[in-house]
């Protein structure tokens, strides 16, 4: 669906990475406490107003892609690193083998000699990790702080495991289903939207209007799992 986009998200392998790094690393308590917390596991979908002229989606869509390509290539990037540093225990092992049937020494004495490669290794793969993971956090707030014209963000979508289903699969709809699911996906991304810039504004709280905004939502949402449970199945 040229209107909707699911943003790339960091997922389950680094989240647990950064649960660690946040926990040993206080260059990274220092970063959290400058730039905010960010999560790995939050996924957010973008949907461009149905309405909207041809230029703004087009506008869009590149933005879609530049923001998402760059993403994509620092998660990645991040993994890779994580996966070399957390693999330091092998790198201690193959290299103590190779160093005790090399010298034709106890397995302690070439265990001992590999010591001083494995620091060295897990310090190397330590700063890459910190610019890799760093940079990974700073594309998770390029995408959660990305606004563009015309387009709403949310994330109550991106937690719903059957909207992003059918969203996966939007090309097997027919033109007025989508139609139908592009306007219902609008009508929660706005909503939720709406109920975020309030809770982000610098406006005093009132807790009827925020009822009001949780209402919207509830009913977006109730539409869009009635289409999708009841009125797309009835006509299939």
């Amino acid at each position: 669906m040229q209107h909707v986009w699911v943003a790339p998200y960091p997922g389950r392998f680094l989240a647990f990475a950064w649960l660690i790094e946040n926990v040993t690393s206080v260059m990274f308590i220092v970063l959290n406490i400058a730039f905010g917390t960010v999560s790995a596991t939050d996924r957010w979908v973008f949907v461009v107003d149905p309405a909207a002229p041809p230029e703004v989606l087009a506008e869009a869509r590149e933005e879609f892609r530049r923001v998402g390509r760059r993403a994509r290539r620092r998660y990645l990037l991040d993994r890779i690193s994580n996966g070399f540093l957390h693999g330091w225990p092998v790198v201690l092992l193959v290299v103590g083998i190779s160093v005790s049937e090399a010298t034709g020494g106890s397995s302690g004495a070439g265990f001992s000699d590999a010591m001083l490669v494995t620091v060295l290794y897990a310090g190397v793969a330590s700063i890459a990790t910190l610019v890799t993971g760093w940079r990974a956090r700073r594309s998770v707030r390029e995408v959660r702080d990305l606004a563009i014209e015309g387009t709403a963000r949310s994330g109550v979508l991106g937690r719903n495991r059957e909207a992003l289903r059918i969203i996966s699969q939007a090309n097997q709809l027919g033109l007025v289903e989508q139609r139908r699911f592009l306007d219902h996906l609008w009508r929660v991304a706005m909503a939720d939207q709406a109920r975020s810039r309030y809770l982000e504004g610098s406006a005093e709280f009132d807790e009827g209007e925020f009822a009001t905004l949780r209402r919207d939502i509830e009913t977006a949402e109730t539409t869009l799992h009635h289409w999708t449970t009841v009125e797309r199945v009835r006509s299939v």
